[in-house]
């Protein structure tokens, strides 16, 4: 889940850690606040600005 002020680095990190811990598919979608009373969305993550996040998945040889 993204949009809650994630680094790309923290991205990157989490992606990493998934695959070391065995992990092969990975879904990543975007915060979208429910209501008033939950966390507010930090950033709007464009599908355009995860264009290295897929990169990274597939260098890791994640399944796309």
């Amino acid at each position: 889940m993204l949009g809650l002020g994630e680094s790309e680095n923290e991205i990157l990190q989490t992606i990493i850690d998934l695959y070391d811990s065995g992990c092969k598919i990975l879904t990543i979608g975007q915060y979208l606040q429910p209501g008033k009373e939950y966390m507010e969305v930090a950033e709007y993550i464009r599908p355009e600005n995860l264009r290295n996040t897929e990169l990274w998945l597939s260098d890791l040889d994640f399944l796309l």
